[in-house]
């Protein structure tokens, strides 16, 4: 069985990494301790019997990024409560989340990937309307689509009637939880969570013609971030 231990170069997520490793399970160890990994990267975790004084050094597999760990069968946490949520987030690709590109090819993508079948929850976060319609291919049967962006007042979206009742699917519109966006940018100044590289950044100060361009040319840009002294 694959294992991945988040915090594993602390006290608990050391102990319990090398039991599992000691019993033969295929352990890694993620911790944000550079230091530590390396060291036990090195030398191996010292396991001791309290009960006999009998102590035995493993070897396993520590690192600081979670990709580097590969998909495992068992995902254990053992950081603070305040940094689950942070740690957690960063190693969803350990438990087969996947980040796909929204471009021509993305129904394609999760057909594949779900035999077929399309996927179980959609969320639309964009505030396209060829994305909104695009959800009612993407979900699967009995699947429901959560509508977050927004639109203009007065635009409509249309989705294929058939599939309503083909597919049975459910279609929610829900709005950002409270102080969603206080904790996303805390997230992001900590350095706990990274804006994904397909961004467009843009200089603070040109923000009046960017907007300006992106209401004729809603397309041009997928996601865009603007900066502060983006050229200094």
């Amino acid at each position: 069985m694959k294992i991945g231990i988040l915090g594993g170069a602390g006290a608990m997520g050391g102990l319990y990494g090398g039991r599992l490793a000691l019993a033969g399970e295929d352990v890694t160890l993620i911790d944000v301790w550079p230091e530590a990994v390396e060291k036990i990267n090195a030398d191996g975790l010292i396991v001791e019997d309290k009960a006999s004084g009998e102590k035995k050094t493993v070897k396993v597999h520590a690192t600081t990024k979670p990709e580097e760990a590969g998909q495992v069968d068992v995902l254990m946490v053992f950081v603070k409560c305040y940094h689950t949520e942070a740690a957690v987030r960063g190693a969803l690709p350990m438990l087969g989340a996947e980040t796909l590109l929204s471009d021509d090819h993305l129904l394609a993508t999760v057909l594949a990937q779900t035999n077929g079948e399309g996927a179980p929850v959609v969320i639309e976060a964009t505030g396209n309307v060829q994305v909104m319609q695009s959800t009612a291919a993407l979900v699967a049967a009995g699947g429901r689509v959560v509508i977050v962006g927004l639109v203009k007042e007065g635009v409509p979206v249309a989705f294929p009637g058939l599939d309503f009742t083909r597919k049975e699917m459910t279609i929610l519109g829900s709005r950002a939880p409270v102080n969603c966006f206080p904790e996303s940018l805390q997230l992001l100044a900590s350095g706990a969570i990274h804006y994904p590289h397909i961004a467009t950044e843009f200089d603070l100060w040109d923000a009046p013609q960017i907007f300006a361009d992106l209401a004729e040319h809603p397309a041009k840009v997928h996601k865009g971030v603007l900066m502060r002294d983006i050229n200094s």
